[in-house]
């Protein structure tokens, strides 16, 4: 499955604190492949930055990782390997 603008959500409108956003997308994706660089390809358009963190929720397994943005180009945002939450 590739990126779904309509899985990710702004969590934090306003920067916490002035240092990063939060977001969240939902997606079936591998956490491998949702870390791949460029995957979110809109990152630019829609503001995210490097060190805002995004909650990833896998929907056919119910797990939850959280990543933070390492790189933010025209060609999309790369995250993190990330963190399990278990």
């Amino acid at each position: 499955m590739a990126y779904n603008r309509d899985s990710l959500v702004t969590v934090s409108f306003e920067p916490l604190g002035g240092d990063f956003k939060m977001w969240r997308y939902s997606s079936t994706d591998a956490t491998a492949t949702v870390a791949g660089a460029g995957y979110i390809a809109d990152a630019l358009k829609m503001g995210m930055k490097v060190g805002d963190v995004v909650f990833v929720s896998k929907t056919d397994t119910n797990a939850i990782t959280i990543h933070r943005v390492t790189a933010v180009s025209g060609a999309g945002a790369t995250l993190s390997a990330g963190l399990a939450i278990t």
